[in-house]
């Protein structure tokens, strides 16, 4: 009779502690799967904007990502401010990113072998773009604005890059190779 009595009370808080540790590592991340079975994991930051630092790929079916403009952690919404470090790496089947509005930011090797990877469009909001931002990609072409040109110059992109350079008005572009 005790020795059923303490694998119960093993057993029960055994799983007391497992269910602990899932609602601590929830509230710390959040995993959204959107429409194209991409699953996103976002951090908050002590300001409250979301950072995108993890991409699962295994379920991809469709190849053009739109990166989502907030994240919701805990039924709260938070704008997404920056795309981490290697949050994409690896993601061979993705052939085009757009990154919506108000990101300011894309860390080092962020899509880092993204083979198929042939267009990202960038927007205006952008103000830093890490070093090896495309490290092991085929040709892409970046589609960005003339007031964020400069980081995708001045931290030497590698030589597969081609720059689209577009105006405000949206109306016309440049290319630069």
């Amino acid at each position: 009779m005790k020795k059923t009595f303490k694998k119960t009370f093993s057993l029960l808080i055994a799983i007391v502690m497992l269910f602990g540790t899932v609602s601590v590592c929830a509230s710390a991340v959040d995993i959204n799967i959107d429409l194209n079975s991409l699953a996103y994991e976002f951090r908050v930051n002590e300001s409250g904007k979301a950072t995108l630092v993890k991409v699962t790929n295994s379920l991809i079916f469709e190849t053009d990502v739109v990166v989502p403009s907030t994240a919701t952690i805990d039924n709260v919404k938070y704008d997404v401010q920056a795309i981490g470090s290697a949050a994409f790496s690896g993601c061979n089947k993705v052939t085009s990113i757009t990154i919506p509005e108000g990101v300011t930011s894309i860390g080092s090797r962020a899509f880092e072998n993204c083979t198929s990877l042939a267009t990202v469009n960038i927007p205006r909001t952008l103000a830093r773009c890490e070093y090896d931002a495309f490290n092991g990609c085929g040709r892409v072409t970046v589609n960005c604005y003339k007031s964020n040109y400069q980081f995708f110059t001045v931290y030497g992109l590698n030589s597969n890059i081609d720059i689209n350079v577009l105006d405000s008005s949206d109306n016309g572009s440049s290319t630069v190779k």
